[in-house]
């Protein structure tokens, strides 16, 4: 182990020989562990993360975060956000459950008999979805608390046996702060300052036949330095992704890749661009593409919806609420009343970002 104040990490030299024994035949220098103390600075631990980034693996930032245990990643605390938004998907693409339309507990049960291999569930699994979710239903208690105090009472070897939280903590906020601080560290010297839009942040788990892969969803605005642009206030908009890879049951440390899947500027100059994409190359594949249009007008969203109802048989747009006059409308009926509105009173365009996202 190598040591500093408040920071200390592990390296491991791997030589090579020939079969004969007479010549190397490679050398490689890898950090294999990093700790640092409570109050070293944000700053300073990306300035040292980012000096021996080239001594680790790409998956090696996320694993040691992902080491760490679920009640010090904070789980509990953005458990309800990551699971109203969460998305189950199968091997062949259907949707095995949806944060927004599917309860908690149904979800968690789901993710456990999706890698749990035919295997019983682990006590952990066992307390929490059959003590402590109950119980703080019966008593009206928050998500949160239900797991905080749940994440507080296990040991720590019935974490580490536990597949399902292997697999929350892999949807922690924590796990992704890496891949904010490597954007952040491509982007030094042109960016000013990087925030994550509100409300961006989604996470998806597709469960396949030989892995399981959870992806981080996130939107990111970074208001770049004034010499880079050609207007007032020069900006540039990402939407990435973090894919942790997993085996089928979840039973070792992840791989882990971070993608650009597109970007937009806002008053920047064509030499500008080309800088911050040439700082960005790292992250770009040939999926990812630029925003050119920042926002559609509602009357037109509208009239792509309306255009779409119109195939559905008339029937199936019933729409049964005790808000509606007579407690039923047609889908198509409450449309047109709700452009005819937009026409009297004006609307903002609705962002393209926003609508991906909803998409």
């Amino acid at each position: 182990p190598a040591a500093a104040r408040g920071f200390q990490f592990q390296w491991q030299l791997a030589t090579a020989f020939d079969a004969a024994m007479l010549d190397v035949a490679g050398v490689e220098l890898q950090v294999t562990d990093v700790a640092t103390e409570a109050d070293v600075a944000k700053e300073v631990k990306e300035e040292l993360m980012a000096v021996l980034s080239r001594y680790m693996s790409e998956a090696f930032p996320y694993v040691i975060v992902w080491r760490r245990p679920a009640l010090e990643l904070l789980l509990h605390k953005h458990i309800s956000t990551v699971l109203r938004g969460l998305v189950l998907v199968g091997p062949n693409g259907e949707v095995l459950g949806d944060g927004a339309e599917t309860a908690a507990g149904a979800l968690l049960e789901t993710m456990c008999e999706r890698v749990r291999g035919g295997g019983s569930w682990s006590a952990a699994e066992e307390k929490l979805l059959r003590t402590h979710l109950p119980a703080a239903a019966k008593h009206d208690r928050s998500l949160g608390k239900a797991f905080k105090s749940f994440l507080g009472a296990i040991p720590a070897h019935e974490e580490n046996d536990s597949r399902l939280l292997r697999l929350l903590k892999a949807t922690s906020r924590e796990v992704q702060l890496p891949a904010a601080s490597r954007i952040r560290g491509l982007l030094r010297g042109l960016a000013k300052d990087q925030k994550d839009v509100k409300g961006s942040w989604a996470v998806r788990i597709h469960f396949g036949a030989h892995q399981v892969l959870v992806s981080h969803f996130q939107r990111t605005r970074v208001q770049l330095a004034a010499e880079h642009g050609g207007g007032a206030a020069p900006a540039l908009e990402l939407l990435w992704v973090l894919v942790l890879k997993f085996d089928a049951r979840a039973e070792h440390p992840p791989a882990a890749k971070v993608e650009l899947l597109e970007y937009s500027f806002a008053g920047v100059a064509p030499a500008g661009r080309a800088a911050l994409l040439a700082a960005l190359s790292p992250l770009l594949t040939s999926d990812t593409v630029e925003s050119s249009r920042t926002a559609i007008p509602v009357l037109t969203v509208l009239g792509c919806i309306g255009r779409a109802l119109g195939r559905v048989p008339p029937k199936d747009l019933l729409v049964a609420d005790p808000g509606l006059p007579g407690g039923a409308m047609s889908a198509a009926d409450l449309l047109a009343l709700l452009q005819e509105t937009l026409l009297q009173e004006g609307c903002p365009a609705i962002p393209v970002n926003e609508l991906k996202k909803a998409c």
